[in-house]
């Protein structure tokens, strides 16, 4: 015979396993039966030539190092310096960023022509567009 549940003011009938998941007894978590993967060896970290021409740099960048000066002043610490620099560069539109652009593919092809001279791969593909 089902026993009267009283829930929220109101009663009910119900059998035990009617009962709302909160009252329910709770049953201990299933171990994890699958095997584990094999763990991988960790690659040597391959040097970098001290030679090789650096990267080209991507229009934020070239943003971020004209106006970090600028929002030193503004901030508290580095944290600070790269929010004030990534919400000003949010906020620019496509015309403000466009001198910046110019400047990334200046550097890009200034990448390009010192990696052919340099005679190695070229490791990086470099994407300027915003």
């Amino acid at each position: 015979m089902p026993k009267a549940i009283t829930l929220g003011g109101t009663k009910t009938t119900a059998t035990k396993s009617k009962l709302p998941s909160i009252l329910k007894p709770t049953k201990p978590a299933a171990k994890d039966t699958k095997p584990k993967k094999a763990t991988k060896e960790k690659k040597e970290k391959k040097e970098k030539d001290p030679n090789a021409p650096k990267g080209a740099k991507s229009p934020y960048i070239i943003f971020s190092q004209e106006n970090r000066e600028a929002a030193k002043e503004e901030a508290d610490g580095p944290k600070d310096i790269m929010r004030i620099l990534g919400e000003k560069w949010r906020a620019l539109s496509e015309k403000d960023k466009a001198p910046y652009l110019a400047k990334a593919v200046k550097d890009k092809q200034r990448y390009e022509r010192e990696m052919k001279a340099y005679g190695g791969k070229s490791g990086k593909e470099v994407c300027i567009t915003p």
